[in-house]
């Protein structure tokens, strides 16, 4: 049996680009589900300060800064959390396992941990892993193209 690559799978998509772009949005992904909430909190203590106040139409409010801050902050983590998880659903069970001993499961595994966890060889483990990234950054609509060139 003839085992198929990326690169015969999706010939027009620039694979390493796309690789990177996926493995860079997993790796967020980690760092957003392991964070607390970073909520910030508003200065109570006056300041003082020998430059005397300039006045102008807009209003500045610490409190309403931090409030906006927390909300977005919280709104991007949800966002990136919500694509990841929306591109791992899209995959077989197989492959879903994949990318949760690799990207997802609490533990510190690199790759060479994964495959040896997982029972594959170095090869089969690079290869899969590859399709499947390419397949999720497909599912989100994140996949890089090869550039066309025309010769004259």
């Amino acid at each position: 049996m003839k085992l198929i690559t990326a690169y015969e799978l999706f010939p027009e998509i620039d694979i390493k680009k796309t690789k990177n772009k996926m493995e860079s949005l997993l790796e967020k992904y980690q760092w957003m589900r392991l964070r607390e909430p970073n909520i910030r909190q508003p200065k109570i203590t006056v300041s003082w300060s020998l430059t005397p106040p300039s006045y102008t139409n807009g209003f500045h409010s610490d409190t309403e800064t931090c409030a906006t801050h927390n909300v977005d902050e919280r709104a991007r983590r949800k966002e990136i959390i919500e694509k990841v998880e929306y591109a791992k659903s899209q995959l077989f069970p197989e492959e879903q396992e994949l990318i949760i001993a690799r990207y997802m499961a609490p533990t510190d595994w690199n790759d060479k941990m994964t495959y040896i966890n997982m029972g594959m060889s170095a090869s089969t483990y690079k290869r899969k892993k590859k399709i499947i990234l390419v397949k999720m950054a497909v599912s989100l609509k994140m996949e890089e193209y090869q550039e066309v060139r025309e010769y004259a």
